[in-house]
């Protein structure tokens, strides 16, 4: 109304045009601003000489008595009656509704730009009229435009976890996110640190964050950054999400957010923590987790979800098992990579792909193997705390000629693709992905570890021997001797079954 009336001046006196009016002080605050820069002026002058307690918190809405006009308020009025500690009182909570709703509309289309022009306009106007945000009776129509306009068909998915460096579970986060349908949820993934090989192969339409853990010396210092930094992730993401999930168990930070940031949560558990810890240990691992928050708990396998209920009976009918996924079609292409290193002829070759701890992995079971079974020799890929050790006891069996340590490799599966058998000696494991990897490039397996999933139990897929290094070449020795072809599986369909299962829990609300 306050932009028309200066045309209409205009039409009916010739001497005044809109130009003049915005020019001259007095006919912009006649014509225009309805006599409020008059008002601000004489504010302005009561909150100048007011008291200190005044000015921090405001002159009130009373002058002489008389109550000052409650509905047509500015910036400008909010501050001078509210004071200093008021405004900003006022303005957080408006700033950090803004960035909600603007967070959950960065999909850029015609509405959102049209909702963000909106936005402009109230923010613009509401300084030019001096009504928008405090008359409810103007600001309920800003809000119904606002609700709207983002009342979008698409739902918010929220994934937390420490890193992307390469690894097994941000392999499987990876492919996990690239594998939703992006035209019927948003994705953003949280991470404690916002790096990592992996940040470039998530989908460039996927949004990526971080909340930083302070690693300060001084103990009270960190941790007071860290509470202050998760307090603000709270109040900004407070339920914001319409799922979310901490895909890496270990981490407090991705617990929390994950916890918080929707109703509809869940976790992922990744390995088999029973074989790790004592059951005092493992009970507590997982309260300290807050594991009874969470609507559902995710397991990669059946006996990690078994040896969990045993001791959580009162939280099995939340659990489930949905395994990880793999991208078929990035590994078929990489395993054609050409390299140097070929298999040597007349041996069997063992290729071991993973981390090097010899507290779950024990590859000196592997290494043993090869020192008993003339013939063979084995690649390894990866690295880990226990490389150097595993070298020195390389050196010292003078094994050097038939075990090759690779290091880590973004693209193993040129090396996996020349295997005779892909092997793992590990003392316990959720569901590796090396597993599924395996599978796909119709590689034998030879493991220690006979777990399952919703659909694949090793047993059909593997050979699986002792974890007796005596016991182990004995029967390592027959599975070479006495060949017999595996099972075979196929992935994509199995994926699309999963990724039915997935969507059915983003959309539970």
């Amino acid at each position: 109304m306050n932009i028309i009336i200066p045309k209409i001046i205009v039409k009916n006196q010739k001497n005044i045009t809109i130009s003049k009016i915005i020019k001259d002080e007095e006919l912009l605050n006649k014509y225009i601003m309805n006599q409020r820069l008059t008002r601000l002026k004489k504010k302005a002058l009561v909150y100048k000489e007011s008291n200190i307690y005044q000015k921090l918190f405001g002159i009130g809405y009373y002058k002489d008595k008389e109550e000052i006009n409650i509905i047509k308020m500015d910036y400008f009025d909010i501050y001078y009656s509210h004071g200093l500690i008021g405004f900003l009182l006022f303005f957080i909570i408006i700033l950090i509704i803004l960035y909600k709703v603007l967070d959950k509309t960065k999909y850029e289309d015609y509405n959102n730009y049209m909702f963000h022009i909106s936005l402009l306009l109230v923010i613009v106007l509401s300084l030019l009229s001096g009504s928008i945000i405090t008359s409810p009776s103007s600001s309920l129509i800003c809000i119904i435009l606002i609700l709207f306009l983002t009342n979008h068909k698409k739902k918010n998915l929220l994934f937390s976890s420490k890193d992307l460096r390469i690894g097994g579970i941000e392999s499987s986060l990876v492919n996990l996110v690239n594998r939703i349908d992006l035209s019927k949820y948003n994705v953003t993934i949280i991470l404690e640190e916002k790096k990592g090989d992996y940040l470039s192969k998530i989908n460039k339409n996927i949004t990526i964050k971080d909340c930083k853990v302070s690693d300060n010396k001084i103990v009270v210092i960190r941790k007071m950054i860290n509470f202050i930094r998760k307090l603000f992730f709270t109040i900004i993401n407070y339920q914001n999400y319409d799922f979310s999930c901490c895909y890496a168990t270990y981490s407090y930070s991705a617990n929390l957010l994950a916890r918080v940031s929707s109703s509809n949560n869940s976790i992922y558990v990744h390995s088999d923590y029973s074989n790790l810890y004592s059951d005092e240990e493992y009970i507590n691992f997982f309260k300290t987790r807050h594991i009874d928050e969470f609507k559902r708990i995710i397991f990669v396998s059946n006996e990690a979800k078994d040896n969990f209920t045993n001791k959580f009976s009162f939280l099995k009918d939340r659990t489930m098992v949905i395994n990880n996924f793999i991208n078929i079609a990035e590994i078929e292409r990489k395993s054609k990579e050409q390299i140097k290193e070929k298999k040597k002829k007349n041996e069997t070759l063992f290729v071991f792909v993973g981390r090097l701890d010899d507290s779950s992995k024990k590859v000196t079971r592997a290494i043993n193997l090869i020192k008993e079974i003339e013939k063979t020799s084995l690649w390894i890929i990866g690295d880990g705390p226990d490389k150097k050790m595993y070298e020195k006891i390389t050196e010292k069996l003078n094994l050097k000629d038939r075990i090759i340590f690779f290091g880590k490799k973004d693209n193993p599966y040129p090396y996996m693709i020349q295997a005779d058998y892909v092997i793992l000696t590990s003392d316990y494991e959720g569901f590796p992905v090396v597993y599924l990897e395996a599978i796909l490039l119709d590689k034998n397996i030879i493991t220690t570890i006979p777990t399952s999933d919703d659909k694949i139990d090793m047993k059909n897929y593997a050979y699986i021997v002792s974890k007796d290094e005596k016991e182990m070449v004995k029967e390592v020795k027959k599975i070479l001797k006495n060949h017999s072809n595996k099972k075979t599986i196929n992935l994509n369909e199995l994926f699309d079954e999963r990724m039915i299962r997935l969507e059915r829990i983003f959309n539970d609300n």
